[in-house]
């Protein structure tokens, strides 16, 4: 793909998360995707997934998602942005990102997310 096709990609791929579409956020990675995070390493599709839905039923409403920016290059696109949401157990989450998304052909075979994992603990434990 080209990078302007990668980074539309990377886009839609957030933008299925945030609207719930778990299923079809999981049909844009390989089937040997891998993701990393801080604080839980390299999972796999399936941990993928499985990280996904657990904070999309925590969520009370939709999320406020901002892309602010991003850089492509090859089959990498690199985007900084930020999220905002309630919990459905009254507290408030809100984190910054910059998640880096590596294609293979038209799918998305790696994603590292760089964030303060913080917020996220003190929102949803752990």
């Amino acid at each position: 793909m080209r990078k302007d096709q990668c980074r539309k990609a990377a886009l839609s791929y957030f933008d299925r998360v945030i609207k719930g579409d778990i299923e079809g956020a999981m049909a844009m990675l390989a089937d040997s995707a891998t993701m990393w995070i801080p604080d839980r390493g390299t999972m796999t599709k399936p941990q993928i997934k499985e990280l996904l839905s657990f904070a999309r039923n925590n969520f009370k409403g939709a999320p406020n998602f901002k892309a602010l920016g991003s850089t492509a290059e090859g089959g990498r696109v690199a985007l900084e942005c930020e999220l905002g949401v309630d919990l459905k157990s009254g507290k408030r989450y809100e984190n910054k990102y910059h998640v880096l998304f590596e294609f293979d052909g038209d799918k998305i075979k790696a994603i590292r997310e760089y964030t303060d994992s913080a917020p996220a603990r003190a929102a949803f434990g752990g």
